[in-house]
């Protein structure tokens, strides 16, 4: 289970690039976020002089050096793992309604069973209806 935080990083950044210091003072605020959104030497001039954000940037250099890690996270297989993972959902949601669905069905079916099995009896077709919650005219179709 994952705590979705929602931080707007484009307002962050363009805080951050403002000539108003209060605003670049709001943004500098969450340099762990804005930091996301800088490469080069934004993101350089905003690590210097902090150990834990330089070694995040000298990751981020490695990593955007990592041609098998830009693949991995290239825009194509990221609609990829979105799709496959919309697909899975919808499999599995799809395999719920299916088992609910087939569970109604048995119902019904046992439903109609027992009506039949009350006809042979010739228990009273109102009794049935009663008993079962079937109409009238669906126990009549069944004694056909």
């Amino acid at each position: 289970n994952f705590t979705i935080i929602e931080y707007n990083i484009d307002k962050l950044i363009s805080y951050y690039h403002r000539s108003d210091k209060e605003k670049v003072k709001e943004a500098l605020k969450y340099k762990h976020v804005l930091m996301l959104g800088l490469e080069g030497n934004e993101l350089a001039k905003l690590c210097k002089g902090e150990k834990h954000m330089e070694k995040f940037r000298e990751n981020v250099d490695r990593l955007n050096k990592d041609e098998g890690f830009r693949l991995l996270f290239s825009e194509e297989e990221d609609a990829l793992r979105t799709h496959n993972t919309l697909m899975a959902e919808s499999e599995e949601a799809g395999i719920e309604q299916g088992i609910k669905q087939g569970k109604i069905e048995g119902e019904q079916e046992k439903t109609r069973e027992i009506a039949k099995n009350m006809l042979a009896k010739k228990v009273d077709i109102n009794f049935i209806s009663e008993v079962t919650g079937l109409s009238e005219n669906e126990i009549k179709a069944l004694n056909n």
